[in-house]
C-alpha cells in the first residue's frame, strides 16, 4: 500500500526578498503577469481612461507578446474576479489599486484559474459585467490591431 503524498501548497505572492513563492516556471509566468494585471486594473477605475491611458495599456499588452483572447483571459480569471465590485461600488476607487494587494490577489486567483467550479463561477459574473468593460477591450483591440500594421 502506497502512503498518499500530498502536494505541499505553494505559498501566495513575494517573498520578503522579492521573489515569488513557488515552482520556478511558475514564478517567471507571474512575474511576467504583474505588469499585465496593473494594466488591466486600469479598466476597473471609476475614472475615463484618456487616450495616454490606452496608449500604455496597450504598449504593455504588445510587449507581453500574449494574444488578444489570452490578455482576456488573465481579465477574466485573474483580475476581473479581484476588481468585479469596483465596477459596481457607486464610490469606486478611481486613484488606482494598491500594486502590492493587487498581485497578491491576482497571484489568488491565478492559481485556481483552471478550476471548473471557479471558472463557471466568473464566467456567470462576468456575462452580468462585461458591458462595463466592452468598449475598453474594443478600443484596445483596435490599437493592437493598428500596432500590427
Amino acid at each position: 500500500m502506497k502512503a498518499d503524498k500530498k502536494k505541499p501548497k505553494a505559498s501566495l505572492g513575494k517573498l520578503p526578498d522579492g521573489s515569488w513563492a513557488g515552482d520556478k516556471s511558475q514564478n517567471v509566468v507571474l512575474e511576467q503577469r504583474l505588469p499585465i494585471w496593473q494594466s488591466i486594473s486600469e479598466l476597473y477605475l471609476d475614472t475615463e481612461l484618456q487616450p495616454h491611458d490606452y496608449h500604455s495599456i496597450t504598449r504593455t499588452f504588445l510587449d507581453s507578446g500574449l494574444s488578444l483572447n489570452e490578455l482576456k483571459a488573465i481579465d477574466r480569471y485573474e483580475v476581473f474576479p479581484v476588481l468585479k465590485a469596483n465596477l459596481i461600488n457607486t464610490l469606486g476607487e478611481w486613484r488606482g489599486f494598491d500594486e502590492t494587494w493587487l498581485n497578491e490577489e491576482c497571484t489568488k486567483h491565478y492559481l485556481k484559474r483552471n478550476k471548473r467550479w471557479f471558472r463557471w463561477k466568473i464566467r456567470f459574473y462576468d456575462y452580468f459585467l462585461f458591458s462595463m468593460r466592452k468598449d475598453h477591450w474594443i478600443e484596445i483591440e483596435n490599437r493592437m490591431k493598428d500596432a500590427s500594421n
